[in-house]
């Protein structure tokens, strides 16, 4: 997945310094969520005088000017990542004139900058995109943990998920552990409040699993959703008619998260105008089958283990993620003895791909298996170093590069860029 990019075209009446506030602010948003920098779409009389700023001269720039070999850069910057050379290009597969880019690198050097940029590189510090508790647990560590021999999930813990408006959410000193969050019960079609508990597993196995109604709820029509190994259970539950543990059933559960969960939503159908009182409480889950005593799992019987190693009855803290993603995908084929693979894919806004051909004899692989030997962007992407020249930055073909162009088809966030490729680099029809 290539760093979302930024699309500089148009000032909008507003004063230079005015447009370059409004970029720092997409930029600085974009970077701080994602932790990559994003990339600049810019001409160079449209950035030299409607913005006026070298506050970005380090990020990636997407040049677009037509004509050159070589593009005529803001003074602003040195070098650049991408040049839109055209507008009116014809694509196999494609209807219309398509825009014609030019990536400043070879094949390995943009899977290399697609996979240093792409927000989804396990083991970055980072939580976002696709990655999850089960998918990538260094990055993206579970709320808690249940030990093998089960535990309790109460209100407190960080894996009791509240939704909905916080207006109709109250909380009464009653329950288990003396606490417990209340709403009124409503006839809605859709949910206007409701919790899930999230279930992640030290180990798999089965579990009876049981809800804590207090008599504080008297909503009768109660229905706790229970999503196990082999899909979802509904169980009505008279919420007035209890005072302690209700059973909800006995399940298989997989090891780790897997969607794994209990919820509970307000739309009972019971109308608002009787004012029942829907309780949300804590949720115990016991082992019926031997743990694996093979492994070093907790044995804190009394509640989960939350990220930070922390057990007990109610123990746990709050916690949660944030993600943003580009639109962007990239694919490439070869048609001649080697061959070469790429792909990626994020949701946006708006997004395309398209399908590329390399005639390079040589061989290459995609994705997270394809490094280049060369040392970062200016704008903090591995690649670009490597394959720049001096001056205008068109690479030549005196450093290892391969003689034939490879034409990629890349679909990108929405831009409208309006500005003949050089041997040896990457051409790119968007």
């Amino acid at each position: 997945i290539l760093p979302p990019v930024i699309d500089v075209e148009t000032s909008e009446g507003l004063a230079p310094n005015q447009v370059a506030n409004k970029v720092g602010q997409w930029v600085d948003h974009v970077e701080a969520k994602l932790g990559v920098k994003p990339i600049i779409y810019t001409g160079k009389y449209i950035w030299e005088g409607q913005v006026a700023s070298a506050a970005w001269a380090s990020y990636p720039l997407w040049i677009a000017q037509y004509g050159p070999v070589c593009p005529d850069l803001p003074t602003q910057w040195s070098d650049w990542v991408f040049f839109q050379t055209s507008s009116s290009g014809k694509v196999a597969g494609i209807a219309g004139n398509t825009d014609m880019d030019t990536f400043n690198g070879d094949y390995a050097a943009l899977s290399a900058m697609a996979n240093a940029g792409g927000m989804q590189s396990c083991g970055d510090g980072k939580c976002v995109g696709a990655e999850n508790s089960d998918s990538c647990p260094a990055d993206c560590p579970p709320c808690g943990v249940i030990p093998p021999e089960g535990g309790v999930i109460d209100d407190p813990d960080a894996c009791f998920h509240r939704f909905g408006n916080q207006m109709y959410w109250y909380t009464e000193a009653k329950g288990y552990d003396g606490d417990l969050y209340w709403t009124h019960a409503v006839d809605a079609q859709a949910p206007d409040d409701y919790v899930i508990w999230e279930l992640h597993f030290a180990e798999a196995g089965s579990y009876q699993v049981e809800a804590y109604v207090d008599a504080w709820g008297t909503a009768q029509k109660a229905s706790y959703a229970v999503q196990h190994a082999d899909g979802k259970a509904t169980l009505p539950v008279d919420q007035s008619g209890y005072d302690g543990w209700v059973d909800l059933g006995a399940y298989n559960f997989k090891a780790g998260g897997q969607g794994q969960q209990v919820r509970l939503n307000d739309n009972t159908g019971e109308p608002f105008s009787e004012k029942k009182q829907i309780v949300f409480d804590a949720i115990r889950l016991t082992r019926l089958d031997a743990p694996d005593t093979t492994t070093g799992g907790t044995t804190d019987s009394g509640g989960t283990t939350d990220s930070g190693g922390t057990s007990g009855t109610s123990g746990g803290t709050t916690g949660g993620s944030d993600s943003a993603s580009a639109s962007a995908t990239a694919t490439a084929t070869a048609t001649a003895t080697g061959s070469a693979s790429d792909g990626s894919s994020a949701s946006g806004t708006e997004g395309g791909s398209d399908t590329s051909t390399d005639t390079d004899s040589g061989s290459s692989s995609g994705g997270s298996g394809a490094s280049a030997s060369a040392t970062g962007f200016t704008g903090g992407y591995p690649g670009q170093g490597e394959y720049l020249d001096e001056g205008c930055g068109c690479a030549s073909g005196g450093r290892g590069l391969p003689v034939a162009p490879l034409l990629v088809g890349v679909g990108l966030l929405g831009l409208r860029r309006r500005r003949r490729a050089a041997p040896g680099r990457v051409d790119m029809s968007v």
